[in-house]
């Protein structure tokens, strides 16, 4: 007789009572956010317990704490996309950076190659991280903004100093340093492109974000001369996320000239006298009042 698997995130404390509870038909497997691990890898996504691919056990309980509902999310998402049995999480709660990029993954959208664990970690996996995204590697906050607590690392070194240092609560994506010169944003509003630029780092300048914020220079480019590859790429996003407004973030690898979907940003900032802010007024007007 084969046995079916299931596995309980966050296990209760009365697991063993409940286990004797079962019919000898079911194997309670416990599961701990701590040993999950999430790997993008070009197109795709794997989610693993302990190595374990989760589409591997018949049935996954998914339950977490405030801090872990991004990542219940994230994973009720991936096994629903394989259907595969499970509780369903879809709470407005549990969005973030990294439920984005599962979507992203999930939709073959092409992103740097990026990997997540929990906080506590970091250090016991910091050679992990660093051979599966290669340096130099960007560590972003997953629920950040304006790159606050972003970092550059170039080597093991760098990253464990790095990890040393930071608090015990944020949590990060680990994501490949994808060489280049400029980033898209794309501002989308109900299905149209409405404002496009491209970012510039300053030149020697030690930032690794394009970021206005970080000194970049703005060029704002006309909607009709947007490559259709990255204005696809936009109108994707928005659509796979069911944003009506929202802005896109897409670097080019200054090689390869591939673009990759960096992030989605629901609440972008307006620069004075420029096309965002008729892209926010033609937003306001469509809606007729």
């Amino acid at each position: 007789m084969t046995r079916k698997r299931v596995l309980v995130f966050n296990p209760p404390i009365s697991f063993r009572e409940i286990r004797r509870k079962l019919t000898q038909r079911v194997k309670l497997v416990r599961g701990y956010y701590r040993d999950v691990e999430i790997c993008f890898e070009q197109n795709g996504i794997t989610i693993r317990l302990n190595g374990i691919d989760l589409r591997e056990f018949d049935f996954v309980w998914v339950s977490g704490s405030w801090s872990k509902r991004d990542l219940a999310h994230a994973i009720s998402l991936y096994l629903a996309h394989y259907n595969r049995p499970h509780t369903i999480v879809s709470e407005g709660a549990g969005t973030s950076k990294l439920v984005d990029m599962v979507h992203y993954a999930l939709h073959k959208l092409p992103q740097p190659k990026s990997y997540f664990c929990t906080n506590t970690e970091y250090l016991r996996r910091a050679e992990v991280i660093g051979d599966f995204c290669q340096f130099p590697l960007i560590a972003k906050d997953v629920k950040g903004t304006f790159g606050r607590k972003s970092f550059l690392a170039n080597n093991l070194t760098e990253l464990k100093q790095h990890l040393f240092s930071i608090d015990d609560t944020t949590d990060y994506i680990f994501q490949e340093f994808i060489p280049n010169q400029y980033d898209w944003g794309i501002i989308v509003g109900n299905g149209t492109i409405l404002s496009a630029e491209k970012s510039y780092r300053n030149i020697g300048s030690t930032a690794f974000m394009n970021h206005a914020s970080a000194g970049a220079k703005e060029v704002f480019v006309p909607i009709e001369k947007v490559p259709k590859k990255i204005a696809k790429l936009a109108l994707k996003a928005n659509n796979i996320l069911s944003l009506q407004w929202a802005r896109s973030d897409i670097v080019i690898d200054q090689e390869t000239q591939k673009p990759y979907m960096l992030e989605t940003n629901r609440s972008p900032r307006m620069t004075r006298r420029s096309t965002e802010v008729d892209a926010f007024a033609t937003f306001i007007n469509s809606f007729g009042v």
